[in-house]
Protein backbone atom coordinates (compact mmCIF):
# COMPACT_ATOMS: atom_id res chain seq x y z
CA UNK A 1 0.00 0.00 0.00
CA UNK A 2 1.26 3.75 -0.78
CA UNK A 3 0.03 6.27 1.09
CA UNK A 4 0.17 9.90 0.52
CA UNK A 5 -1.24 12.10 3.38
CA UNK A 6 -2.15 15.81 2.95
CA UNK A 7 1.35 16.49 1.14
CA UNK A 8 2.20 20.15 0.53
CA UNK A 9 5.58 21.31 -1.67
CA UNK A 10 6.45 24.79 -1.95
CA UNK A 11 8.83 27.01 -4.45
CA UNK A 12 8.82 29.82 -2.47
CA UNK A 13 5.80 31.77 -3.17
CA UNK A 14 4.49 28.60 -5.51
CA UNK A 15 2.31 26.17 -3.94
CA UNK A 16 3.25 23.16 -6.55
CA UNK A 17 1.05 20.39 -4.65
CA UNK A 18 -0.98 21.25 -2.35
CA UNK A 19 -3.36 19.31 0.43
CA UNK A 20 -2.83 16.27 -1.87
CA UNK A 21 -3.82 12.84 -0.62
CA UNK A 22 -3.67 9.28 -2.23
CA UNK A 23 -3.87 6.03 -1.57
CA UNK A 24 -2.86 3.25 -4.69
CA UNK A 25 -2.94 -0.75 -3.99
CA UNK A 26 -1.64 -3.29 -6.19
CA UNK A 27 -3.21 -1.43 -9.80
CA UNK A 28 -2.34 0.42 -12.70
CA UNK A 29 -2.61 4.72 -11.61
CA UNK A 30 -2.94 7.18 -14.18
CA UNK A 31 -2.18 10.29 -12.80
CA UNK A 32 -2.92 13.60 -15.25
CA UNK A 33 -2.32 17.04 -15.36
CA UNK A 34 -1.06 19.46 -17.47
CA UNK A 35 2.76 20.90 -17.54
CA UNK A 36 3.22 22.24 -14.60
CA UNK A 37 0.08 21.23 -12.29
CA UNK A 38 2.42 18.92 -10.06
CA UNK A 39 2.82 15.23 -11.49
CA UNK A 40 6.75 15.48 -11.38
CA UNK A 41 6.84 16.95 -7.73
CA UNK A 42 4.59 14.35 -6.55
CA UNK A 43 7.02 11.61 -8.02
CA UNK A 44 9.99 13.28 -6.99
CA UNK A 45 8.35 13.51 -3.29
CA UNK A 46 7.23 10.10 -3.45
CA UNK A 47 10.58 8.53 -4.73
CA UNK A 48 12.66 10.54 -2.17
CA UNK A 49 14.21 12.67 -4.42
CA UNK A 50 12.90 15.24 -2.03
CA UNK A 51 10.64 15.42 1.07
CA UNK A 52 7.47 17.10 1.30
CA UNK A 53 6.98 20.13 3.22
CA UNK A 54 4.15 18.86 5.04
CA UNK A 55 2.04 15.97 5.18
CA UNK A 56 2.97 12.45 4.84
CA UNK A 57 4.52 9.56 2.80
CA UNK A 58 5.05 5.78 3.15
CA UNK A 59 5.81 3.22 0.65
CA UNK A 60 4.95 -0.19 1.67
CA UNK A 61 5.03 1.28 5.52
CA UNK A 62 8.20 3.10 5.30
CA UNK A 63 7.88 6.90 6.18
CA UNK A 64 9.94 8.37 3.13
CA UNK A 65 11.85 10.43 5.58
CA UNK A 66 12.25 8.75 8.44
CA UNK A 67 13.10 5.57 7.11
CA UNK A 68 14.50 7.03 3.21
CA UNK A 69 16.48 3.68 2.25
CA UNK A 70 14.17 1.24 3.08
CA UNK A 71 11.32 3.04 1.39
CA UNK A 72 13.92 3.88 -1.87
CA UNK A 73 14.76 -0.36 -2.09
CA UNK A 74 10.60 -0.32 -2.98
CA UNK A 75 10.44 2.05 -5.84
CA UNK A 76 11.71 1.65 -9.79
CA UNK A 77 11.40 5.08 -11.14
CA UNK A 78 11.43 6.93 -14.79
CA UNK A 79 12.02 10.16 -14.72
CA UNK A 80 10.45 12.28 -17.54
CA UNK A 81 14.14 14.22 -17.74
CA UNK A 82 16.42 10.91 -18.34
CA UNK A 83 20.09 11.64 -16.56
CA UNK A 84 21.65 8.51 -17.11
CA UNK A 85 25.61 7.63 -16.78
CA UNK A 86 27.15 8.22 -20.06
CA UNK A 87 30.38 6.45 -19.41
CA UNK A 88 28.55 3.15 -18.49
CA UNK A 89 27.34 0.60 -20.88
CA UNK A 90 23.46 -0.63 -21.21
CA UNK A 91 24.44 -3.68 -18.99
CA UNK A 92 26.31 -2.22 -16.58
CA UNK A 93 24.10 0.72 -16.06
CA UNK A 94 21.48 -2.07 -15.26
CA UNK A 95 23.85 -4.32 -13.41
CA UNK A 96 24.68 -0.92 -11.29
CA UNK A 97 20.81 -1.05 -10.39
CA UNK A 98 20.31 -4.60 -9.68
CA UNK A 99 23.24 -4.26 -7.50
CA UNK A 100 21.75 -1.39 -5.18
CA UNK A 101 18.75 -3.25 -5.10
CA UNK A 102 20.24 -6.13 -3.71
CA UNK A 103 18.77 -8.69 -6.35
CA UNK A 104 21.62 -11.40 -5.36
CA UNK A 105 21.52 -10.89 -1.89
CA UNK A 106 17.99 -12.18 -1.70
CA UNK A 107 18.00 -14.50 -5.45
CA UNK A 108 21.41 -15.40 -6.65
CA UNK A 109 22.10 -14.89 -9.75
CA UNK A 110 18.62 -13.56 -10.29
CA UNK A 111 20.00 -10.40 -11.51
CA UNK A 112 21.82 -11.87 -15.13
CA UNK A 113 18.89 -13.42 -15.62
CA UNK A 114 16.18 -10.19 -15.42
CA UNK A 115 18.44 -7.93 -17.56
CA UNK A 116 18.88 -10.65 -19.92
CA UNK A 117 15.11 -10.84 -20.10
CA UNK A 118 14.58 -7.64 -20.07
CA UNK A 119 17.07 -6.56 -22.91
CA UNK A 120 15.54 -8.88 -25.13
CA UNK A 121 12.27 -8.07 -24.64
CA UNK A 122 12.83 -4.27 -25.53
CA UNK A 123 15.25 -5.42 -28.03
CA UNK A 124 18.72 -4.26 -26.95
CA UNK A 125 20.15 -7.95 -26.07
CA UNK A 126 22.47 -6.70 -29.35
CA UNK A 127 23.01 -3.28 -28.06
CA UNK A 128 23.93 -4.55 -24.93
CA UNK A 129 27.65 -3.21 -24.84
CA UNK A 130 27.16 -0.22 -25.92
CA UNK A 131 27.55 3.24 -24.09
CA UNK A 132 25.12 4.91 -22.97
CA UNK A 133 26.31 8.03 -24.12
CA UNK A 134 25.53 6.66 -27.61
CA UNK A 135 22.13 5.99 -27.41
CA UNK A 136 19.83 7.30 -29.45
CA UNK A 137 16.26 9.19 -27.84
CA UNK A 138 13.99 6.11 -28.19
CA UNK A 139 17.03 3.87 -26.82
CA UNK A 140 17.63 5.82 -24.02
CA UNK A 141 14.06 5.74 -23.20
CA UNK A 142 14.19 1.97 -23.79
CA UNK A 143 17.13 1.51 -20.84
CA UNK A 144 15.30 4.04 -18.61
CA UNK A 145 12.66 1.87 -18.65
CA UNK A 146 14.29 -1.25 -17.77
CA UNK A 147 16.09 0.30 -15.31
CA UNK A 148 12.82 1.07 -13.23
CA UNK A 149 11.63 -2.44 -13.87
CA UNK A 150 14.91 -4.14 -13.28
CA UNK A 151 14.52 -5.80 -9.09
CA UNK A 152 11.99 -7.07 -7.05
CA UNK A 153 10.76 -3.42 -6.00
CA UNK A 154 7.12 -3.22 -5.71
CA UNK A 155 6.53 -0.21 -7.03
CA UNK A 156 7.18 1.64 -10.87
CA UNK A 157 6.73 5.25 -11.18
CA UNK A 158 7.13 6.07 -14.55
CA UNK A 159 6.94 9.89 -15.52
CA UNK A 160 5.53 10.06 -19.28
CA UNK A 161 7.09 6.91 -20.12
CA UNK A 162 5.85 7.02 -24.10
CA UNK A 163 7.64 10.06 -25.00
CA UNK A 164 10.57 8.63 -27.34
CA UNK A 165 9.02 4.88 -27.97
CA UNK A 166 7.68 3.83 -31.24
CA UNK A 167 4.65 1.97 -31.65
CA UNK A 168 6.24 -1.34 -31.07
CA UNK A 169 7.81 -0.48 -28.05
CA UNK A 170 4.38 1.38 -26.76
CA UNK A 171 3.11 -2.23 -27.27
CA UNK A 172 5.57 -3.85 -25.61
CA UNK A 173 5.43 -1.57 -22.77
CA UNK A 174 1.09 -2.24 -22.20
CA UNK A 175 1.88 -5.69 -21.90
CA UNK A 176 5.02 -5.05 -19.55
CA UNK A 177 2.79 -3.52 -17.24
CA UNK A 178 -0.59 -5.36 -17.67
CA UNK A 179 1.95 -8.35 -16.46
CA UNK A 180 3.58 -6.29 -13.48
CA UNK A 181 0.03 -5.84 -12.42
CA UNK A 182 -1.06 -9.28 -12.42
CA UNK A 183 1.86 -9.78 -10.06
CA UNK A 184 0.64 -7.93 -7.82
CA UNK A 185 2.88 -4.78 -8.11
CA UNK A 186 1.53 -1.25 -8.09
CA UNK A 187 2.58 0.75 -11.05
CA UNK A 188 2.12 5.12 -11.19
CA UNK A 189 2.49 6.89 -14.03
CA UNK A 190 1.82 9.88 -15.88
CA UNK A 191 0.95 10.58 -19.54
CA UNK A 192 -0.38 13.35 -21.91
CA UNK A 193 -1.03 9.88 -24.20
CA UNK A 194 -5.43 9.46 -22.60
CA UNK A 195 -5.97 6.96 -24.77
CA UNK A 196 -3.21 5.47 -23.42
CA UNK A 197 -4.35 5.77 -19.68
CA UNK A 198 -7.92 5.29 -20.84
CA UNK A 199 -6.95 1.45 -22.04
CA UNK A 200 -4.63 0.70 -19.36
CA UNK A 201 -5.34 1.68 -15.97
CA UNK A 202 -7.44 0.57 -13.81
CA UNK A 203 -8.54 4.44 -11.96
CA UNK A 204 -7.34 7.86 -12.88
CA UNK A 205 -6.75 11.03 -10.90
CA UNK A 206 -6.59 14.30 -12.69
CA UNK A 207 -4.38 16.94 -10.83
CA UNK A 208 -4.82 20.76 -11.22
CA UNK A 209 -2.94 23.73 -10.34
CA UNK A 210 -1.21 21.63 -7.44
CA UNK A 211 -4.66 20.31 -5.83
CA UNK A 212 -6.23 17.02 -6.80
CA UNK A 213 -9.41 17.55 -8.98
CA UNK A 214 -11.03 14.07 -9.02
CA UNK A 215 -9.87 10.49 -8.50
CA UNK A 216 -11.66 7.25 -9.88
CA UNK A 217 -12.05 4.52 -12.08
CA UNK A 218 -12.37 6.36 -15.75
CA UNK A 219 -15.93 5.77 -15.55
CA UNK A 220 -16.58 7.23 -12.69
CA UNK A 221 -14.32 10.26 -14.25
CA UNK A 222 -17.20 10.50 -17.07
CA UNK A 223 -19.65 10.50 -14.49
CA UNK A 224 -17.83 13.71 -12.56
CA UNK A 225 -17.53 15.09 -15.95
CA UNK A 226 -21.53 14.87 -16.29
CA UNK A 227 -21.67 12.57 -19.42
CA UNK A 228 -20.57 8.94 -19.62
CA UNK A 229 -20.31 9.74 -23.72
CA UNK A 230 -17.35 11.94 -23.17
CA UNK A 231 -13.81 10.54 -23.93
CA UNK A 232 -11.55 11.19 -21.38
CA UNK A 233 -9.81 13.61 -22.94
CA UNK A 234 -12.79 15.93 -23.10
CA UNK A 235 -13.19 14.77 -19.26
CA UNK A 236 -9.94 16.30 -18.77
CA UNK A 237 -10.79 19.78 -20.09
CA UNK A 238 -14.25 20.44 -18.41
CA UNK A 239 -13.08 19.03 -15.00
CA UNK A 240 -10.04 21.75 -15.52
CA UNK A 241 -11.71 24.30 -16.92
Amino acid sequence: MIQISHVEKRYGDLVAVDDVSLELGDEIFALLGRNGAGKSTLFKMLVGIFPPDKGHIAVFGHDVRRDSLAAKQEVGYLPENLNLYPRLTIHEFLLFLAGVRKMESSRPGSSETEIRELLQYFGLWDRKHMLIRECSLGMLKRVGLMGALVGPQRLVVLDEPLNGLDVENIRLLRHRLRQLREQGKTILMASHILSFVEELSDRVGIIHQGRMKAIGTVQEIKTLAGDARLSLEECFFRLTA
